[in-house]
């Protein structure tokens, strides 16, 4: 594959939302690796999770957003309103993609356990059922923008190699290049 990066149609973006340990950041890789740029990556390849400084006139632009993201809670409705207007709410995206990641509620909560980003598994629970609810409230109150979503689940993603290849043909991508894991595994 062409270190060039690909672009597709003009004003694409993918926003990519989950609860914390859901695969978010293994998906901005993903997309990188297949040469999407400004997958919020520096030029050495290594990822930068966002929020930050973001450009949203970037083309194709890549968020990931875990919820809560740095033990904070963000309006992912807001967010996506600022991805796909400008501020006299002129529409400057064309199709975004919601991408929708979820995984497995127990290995979440030992993930999140492991890297120290909840005091304890209860916390994490409480916080994985929240996100559900607040990506779920967000998706039925932008359903009407004709939006188009996209759910996947972890452990498909990184279990089935078909399943990547046919996830990504359908936005005109090649495979993802980066060898993938099932990370539950170490959490057994």
């Amino acid at each position: 594959m062409s270190k060039k990066a690909i672009r597709l149609t003009k004003s694409l973006a993918f926003y990519i939302v989950g609860p914390e340990s859901a695969g978010n950041r293994l998906m901005a890789r993903s997309l990188h690796s297949s040469g999407v740029a400004n997958a919020y990556t520096t030029k050495g390849g290594v990822y930068q999770p966002a929020p930050h400084r973001i450009n949203y006139s970037d083309d194709p632009l890549v968020i990931s957003m875990s919820i809560p993201y740095n033990f904070r809670w963000h309006d992912i409705s807001r967010q996506y309103l600022d991805i796909r207007y400008d501020k006299d709410y002129n529409q400057i995206r064309n199709r975004i993609v919601w991408m929708i990641l979820d995984r497995d509620t127990v290995f979440m909560v030992k993930s999140q356990v492991k890297q120290k980003r909840v005091r304890g598994s209860g916390e994490a629970y409480r916080n994985i059922k929240r996100a559900r609810a607040e990506i779920s409230i967000a998706v039925n109150y932008l359903d009407f923008l004709d939006t188009e979503i996209v759910r996947v689940q972890y452990e498909t993603f990184v279990t089935d190699r078909e399943y990547r290849k046919n996830l990504f043909s359908s936005f005109g991508l090649p495979e993802p290049t980066i060898k993938y894991y099932n990370a539950n595994e170490g959490h057994v």
